[in-house]
């Protein structure tokens, strides 16, 4: 308003004759010719379509091309001769990246435009850009520095990722993602920890300033270079916001660098970062700014970009999710760690996991962080599509558009399915091996997310090493799910970040034993022991089919060699409590013919005579007690009580009632809505723990902690009840080593071993510093 009077009258008539165009544009053109061409207007070219649709322009641009034959030529604003050849088209990229690369640079408008990062080989072109290019593979390929990353970026997840979201039920995953990967970027580049990634969630103004040069970096693509150079003469619009950003990562690399120069005089050893790499070197003196930024920029957003549209796509595709944990099983199966913390997996677990990085490049597929690539046209030049370039053109690949198109990836183009990236390896297959899933080559010039020929990304195996070591960690110890009603959808940015971010629902795995210890054992089962599994199932089934229908009620059925258990149990495990008080007051069956089992299961007057023999040995008596409630009573029974008056009692009595004033009362008062099973037992093991050693672990309290010793007592009882139905051959070598259901029980006693120990030392400590005798079960 200020600027008004001094504005030309032309530029306020050429403002409303857009004003005027985008709305006739919106109204009539875009509803009726939606996938054609968009209008390219006298003058204004396509900015009207470009402001039309700027709330799906990435998906615009792809309508577009498709209905183009993936590539289009257009117009930018008359006056300043912008002309645009836009494409997707594999052959043309291939011509532009490799083929004839040298007519394609980036352009000085392009150094122009992140003018932050000037003079370095993300912005330049030729012999200078080589040099550099050659200085910089060969410092990020150097083992001690790939060790060095890898290792800083597992202790990260380990220690800051990992314990962050067992803590948080709702993350925005987005934001969490850009503070792991500004953290670990800032490690790699500096040496240095900014702990963006702590439970306090820091201001990040710094890494906000590295999103404003990318948004303002589209803008800029997108306006004549007169416009937004005026803007920021005056640093007005998005140039004042970017003249900020530059003034804030410019004061954190001189910060950074001033804190390695401190260290360096402390520690002269050499330490393995890309700025020691750097700082000796008198070829970079006056751009070590615009390289460190560049390398910040490279190493932050690639993966802080990815991984957000990761665990978006798998949130919506649990198979997906089921297929990677299938993949990590043999690997958390032949760990000896303790399954009471969170497993994490190492760059050697995971480089050879084919369908985890299968599942990565997918998600790079369908969301390159660098969604669109620019170059300039030096000399005229035709296309393998045909199509026309003269010198000093704009060509834009939409690698988010190649992508999507149904000619390179089919009629599923646009959805997430990562087996499209794997093949079947024959070579495998003689001898009678099982096939093995290999990742299928796709060439660079078809996708385009980590650039093609002689800019290939120089960092392309940290980035993947980096995301597999990320994505199974979350994967393997959290289930995801996208909060309901929340919108994802693109930012307007050279970066495909999401505008609102996205926010999940994280619930941590009850992970007790390696519940996949089967799994991994699988190949060196015998064969005796596959079919027979195949006929208990076939059995099972005719019995669910013919028998339990026709005889719901009478006796199960005795089957040859397996007898009554195997069959019975299976297939009425649903429901084993009613069908067993169905079957009758007294029953004989057998198990196992192998083992020679027998049992007489009784709910009634039988059970009287626990010992009764059979065929002159002791069978095993089952006495159901739900069979029993539901049987006529046995005269004389009666109901014991307990011996009240005791100091034992009134103890116990005054922590129950504690108990329930101070723990229960007020979590109800709290929660509309509860789990009636978990916080009983919840409440019922302080109440216990209280009553047995004096101390309230706390299990019901508001945050709702992870009961792992409740859990291994129900594990307990669980297996019991497998113990109970299986000949004890077959459980004592399945414990033997530790597979299966015994497997889990050997983690639960482990647990609960830690747990009594923990609790008879903090007592012997207590009754140290208070020798008075308390009235608790421990202390008599």
């Amino acid at each position: 308003m200020a600027l008004a009077p001094f504005l030309p009258t032309e530029l306020v008539v050429s403002s409303l004759t857009m004003i005027v165009l985008v709305c006739l544009y919106k109204a009539y053109w875009r509803p009726k010719y939606r996938y054609l061409y968009p209008v390219d207007w006298p003058t204004i070219g396509l900015l009207p379509s470009l402001v039309g649709n700027r709330n799906r322009l990435h998906d615009h641009v792809t309508d577009v091309l498709a209905g183009a034959g993936q590539s289009y030529t257009a117009h930018g604003l008359g006056t300043a001769g912008m002309r645009f050849f836009i494409t997707c088209d594999p052959d043309n990229v291939r011509h532009i990246f490799t083929t004839n690369h040298d007519n394609y640079p980036k352009g000085h408008e392009f150094a122009e435009i992140f003018d932050i990062m000037a003079g370095i080989f993300f912005t330049m072109d030729g012999e200078e850009c080589s040099r550099q290019r050659a200085k910089a593979q060969s410092i990020l390929s150097d083992p001690r520095l790939v060790a060095s990353i890898a290792s800083r970026c597992h202790d990260k997840v380990k220690d800051g990722l990992l314990p962050f979201l067992a803590k948080k039920p709702v993350v925005e995953m987005q934001d969490l993602s850009t503070r792991f990967m500004f953290d670990v970027t800032a490690m790699a580049v500096f040496g240095v920890d900014p702990g963006c990634l702590s439970p306090d969630m820091p201001s990040m103004h710094v890494s906000v300033a590295m999103d404003t040069i990318m948004e303002v970096g589209l803008f800029r693509h997108t306006v004549p270079a007169p416009l937004w150079k005026a803007m920021r003469w005056f640093k007005i619009g998005p140039e004042g916001k970017l003249d900020m950003a530059h003034t804030g990562l410019h004061g954190f690399i001189t910060q950074m660098m001033e804190q390695k120069a401190m260290t360096r005089k402390a520690t002269p050893t050499p330490s393995m970062d890309i700025l020691s790499s750097y700082i000796d070197d008198p070829d970079y003196t006056g751009l070590m700014h615009s390289l460190l930024i560049t390398y910040m920029v490279a190493g932050r957003d690639t993966i802080g970009t990815t991984l957000p549209w990761f665990f978006y796509n798998l949130a919506m595709k649990p198979h997906v999710v089921s297929a990677i944990r299938d993949e990590l099983a043999p690997i958390a199966a032949a760990r000896k760690d303790d399954d009471m913390t969170m497993m994490t997996f190492s760059p050697e677990d995971t480089k050879p996991l084919v369908y985890l990085q299968a599942a990565l490049l997918e998600t790079l597929r369908l969301y390159p962080p660098g969604w669109i690539e620019r170059k300039t046209v030096v000399a005229n030049d035709v296309m393998p599509s045909g199509h026309e370039v003269r010198a000093g053109d704009t060509v834009l690949i939409s690698a988010y558009s190649m992508g999507r198109m149904e000619s390179l990836w089919g009629k599923d183009c646009y959805e997430y399915r990562p087996e499209r990236w794997l093949y079947d390896d024959d070579d495998d297959i003689g001898g009678g091996a099982r096939k093995k899933k290999r990742l299928r080559y796709v060439a660079s010039h078809k996708f385009l997310a980590f650039n093609s020929g002689p800019r290939m990304c120089l960092g392309k195996h940290i980035a993947i090493m980096q995301m597999k070591t990320v994505a199974a960690a979350v994967v393997w110890n959290f289930d995801v799910e996208v909060v309901e009603g929340h919108t994802v959808e693109p930012k307007l940015s050279c970066l495909l970040q999401m505008k609102n971010g996205v926010m999940l629902k994280v619930n941590k795995r009850a992970l007790i034993g390696h519940q996949l210890v089967t799994m991994a054992l699988a190949p060196f089962l015998p064969t005796e022991l596959v079919v027979s599994s195949l006929i208990i199932i076939v059995l099972v089934f005719q019995y669910i089919a013919y028998w339990r229908s026709k005889y719901k009620y009478l006796y199960p059925v005795e089957w040859p060699m397996l007898g009554l258990l195997i069959p019975f149990l299976v297939a009425n495990r649903n429901r084993l409590h009613d069908y067993v008080t169905d079957a009758g007051q007294s029953i004989t069956a057998h198990g196992l013919a192998t083992n020679g089992m027998r049992f007489f299961i009784t709910s009634c007057q039988d059970a009287e005579h626990p010992q009764r023999p059979m065929s002159g040995r002791l069978d095993r008596i089952v006495m159901p007690r739900q069979g029993e409630g539901r049987s006529p009573p046995i005269p004389g029974q009666e109901t014991g009580r307990c011996d009240a008056g005791s100091r034992h009692e009134v103890h116990v009595r005054r922590d129950g009632h504690g108990g329930v004033k101070d723990g229960l009362l007020p979590f109800l008062a709290k929660k509309p809505v509860v789990e009636m099973q978990d916080l009983a037992t919840r409440f019922m093991f302080d109440v216990t723990a209280m009553v047995v050693f004096g101390v309230v672990p706390g299990c019901l309290s508001l945050d709702m902690p992870l009961m792992h010793v409740l859990i291994a007592m129900d594990t307990i009882m669980e297996v019991g009840l497998f113990r109970h139905t299986v000949p004890a051959p077959l459980w004592k070598v399945m414990r033997r080593f530790k597979i299966g259901p015994e497997g889990k029980l050997d983690m639960a006693h482990t647990g609960l071993r830690g747990f009594i120990t923990q609790m008879m030392e903090q007592k012997a400590m207590t009754r140290k510093a208070t020798p008075t005798l308390s009235m608790h079960i421990f202390s008599s």
